[in-house]
Formats: structure tokens, C-alpha cells, sequence
């Protein structure tokens, strides 16, 4: 009889370990949450060419809320055998919105952004990666209807190089990445009133001016620590600005004093130009000033009565830059 129960017993647990995956797999899985750690977020780079591909990731996750700094990482990897310069590729880096229903929203280039890569002699090496860092905050982008959820897409033009022949541009994709939004992202959140009176380690302001009937650029960068990048493709022999890529630290005084000024002018009056205002042969600036996870930011045309606030900031930008003392610099 005992003999006869162990038979049974064996037999009923055979039934159970073969039933029992069959019973669970018959209840849906719980839906993927919105996470740093997803899968598609972190693991899929971007398809290769011209030995380059792309990464974006959201290290601190995919839920964007009201004055909160989202950053995001794109990563440009050589995937090739020699090193790539990085004056293959281009400034042009464009951003490509769409809806959970992959309507486009937008697609722009990141006006006022200094790329790592931007105006840079220096070399990728093979397996080596650079790494950038943008804000959902700062992109800014207008919608008339109702967002839940966007994706984002990074587009870098990268030139080809064929020896004995003109470059030939491309472009490279980074993946797709999926961010739900709270709230929207897209309004100014940052006033003069926010501005504080002492420089500190949460400011970050970005500037650019290009166009014109004889097209160039010109960028800076400051950041919270007081370092202060420019970009200019403007044929300056000299100071205060030249042309390529160049760095300084301003001091305490300087920073201050360029925060004095800001207050001072309101940036509130800033208006951001529209559809009718763009043309070929208009100089525009674009600014990014983000405290926190507050920001402002616009593009605005250089031209006008009507835009002249954007002259006297722009007055302003020039102003600082005669406090520069840049020295030339690669990326290592």
C-alpha cells in the first residue's frame, strides 16, 4: 500500500509541474512600467553608418513633470576600425518628435546647442564614445492638441568621405525613445523673478545667432560652474571671439554681474518669433536659460523695431563676451 501512495504522490507531481506554467501563462502579463531600466530605452542603439551610431537613453526615467529636469543621453559611438575625425560630423543635429501614433509633431535642428563634436579638430577612436546631454525642459516645441505620451529621435548629419570626391551627407538615426508626459513641457516656466542674485550651480544658459544673407554661427555656452564654451564659424582674427571652438572660466564677479544684467533687462519681454516673421536672409538667436528644472527659451529674429529686446540681449551676449579669455581646446 505504501509502495501504491509513493506511486501516486510521484504521479500527481508530475501533473502539477507540467499543468502549473500552463495555468499562469493563462493570466496576461502585468504591462511594462515607464522606467530608466526599459529595454527599448536602454539597450537599442541606432542603426550603423559611416562607421557612427547613436544611443538615447532616460537614465532617470520616462515620466516628465512640471519643473522637474529630465536629461537625456545621446551617445555617438565608433563603430568602425579607424578613428573617426570628429569634423565628419556635422553641427546639424536634428530632433524629431512624434505622438504615440507616430504623427510628426515637429522636426527641427537644436538651435544654440554646442555639440561636443561641434567645431572640434580633434578624433573619435575606434570603440570610443561621446556623450551629450540634452533636457526635455529645454526642447522647446509648440502643439495645439493634447499629449500623453511623445517619442524622440535624434538625426545627426554625417558627411561620407569618398577619396577623390565631394562628402557625401547622410543621416544617422539614434532610437526612439518614449517619454509620458505629466504635463507639458513646452511653455515657458521661468521668469525674471526666478533669476537669483549670486551665480550658482544649477544655471545654465545657451545662446546662438546664425543667418543672414551671408550665412554663420555663433554659440556660447555657460554653465553652472562658470565654464563658458564658443562655437563661431564667424572669421573673427582675434579676440573676443574667434573663429572654432574655444573655452575660458569667468570669474564670480563676471557671472554676477551678467545675472545683474539680465534681472535688469527682463527677459519676460522676449517674444519668439512665428511661421511669418522666417525668412532666408534673417539673422535669428535662439536662448536657453534654465534654473533647476525651470526654464526659458526661444528663437527670435534679429531685425526690426518690433524686436528690438532681442537686439539688446543680444547686445548683452556680445557685451560678455569681451570678459572671454578662450584658449583653443580638443575633446580627449
Amino acid at each position: 500500500m505504501k509502495f501504491t501512495k509513493h506511486i501516486r504522490l510521484i504521479f500527481l507531481l508530475v501533473i502539477l509541474v507540467n499543468i502549473l506554467p500552463l495555468v499562469f501563462a493563462a493570466f496576461p502579463s502585468e504591462k511594462p512600467k515607464y522606467s530608466s531600466q526599459s529595454v527599448e530605452n536602454q539597450m537599442h542603439w541606432g542603426e550603423p553608418l559611416n562607421d557612427i551610431r547613436m544611443r538615447l537613453t532616460s537614465p532617470q526615467g520616462n515620466i516628465y513633470k512640471r519643473d522637474i529636469s529630465l536629461p537625456l543621453i545621446l551617445e555617438v559611438r565608433n563603430v568602425g576600425r579607424q578613428p573617426v575625425p570628429l569634423q565628419k560630423l556635422n553641427g546639424m543635429l536634428t530632433l524629431k518628435v512624434t505622438d504615440i501614433n507616430n504623427n510628426i509633431i515637429v522636426v527641427g535642428d537644436l538651435c544654440g546647442h554646442i555639440k561636443p563634436w561641434e567645431f572640434n579638430e580633434g578624433y573619435l577612436p575606434p570603440g570610443k564614445t561621446i556623450i551629450d546631454t540634452y533636457y526635455l525642459e529645454r526642447l522647446k516645441f509648440h502643439t495645439q492638441q493634447p499629449l500623453t505620451s511623445i517619442n524622440l529621435q535624434f538625426a545627426l548629419l554625417t558627411n561620407k568621405i569618398i577619396p577623390g570626391s565631394p562628402p557625401v551627407q547622410q543621416y544617422q538615426y539614434s532610437n526612439a525613445v518614449t517619454i509620458r508626459l505629466e504635463d507639458l513641457p513646452f511653455e515657458h516656466s521661468l521668469t525674471s523673478k526666478d533669476l537669483p542674485e549670486k551665480w550658482t550651480d544649477d544655471i545654465d544658459i545657451t545662446y546662438g545667432e546664425s543667418g543672414g544673407m551671408f550665412p554663420n554661427y555663433f554659440g556660447i555656452h555657460i554653465d553652472g560652474k562658470g565654464r563658458v564654451t564658443t562655437v563661431s564659424s564667424w572669421p573673427h582674427k582675434g579676440p573676443p571671439i574667434m573663429k572654432g571652438r574655444h573655452q575660458c572660466v569667468l570669474d564670480n564677479n563676471d557671472l554676477d554681474n551678467f545675472l545683474h544684467q539680465l534681472r535688469e533687462f527682463n527677459i519676460d519681454k522676449l517674444k519668439a518669433c512665428d511661421d511669418k516673421e522666417r525668412g532666408a536672409d534673417l539673422m535669428y538667436s535662439c536662448l536657453s536659460i534654465a534654473v533647476g528644472g525651470k526654464v526659458f527659451a526661444g528663437q527670435y529674429v534679429l531685425a526690426g523695431s518690433q524686436n528690438r529686446p532681442a537686439l539688446t540681449f543680444s547686445g548683452i551676449i556680445w557685451h560678455l563676451t569681451t570678459k572671454l579669455r578662450p584658449e583653443k581646446f580638443t575633446i580627449r
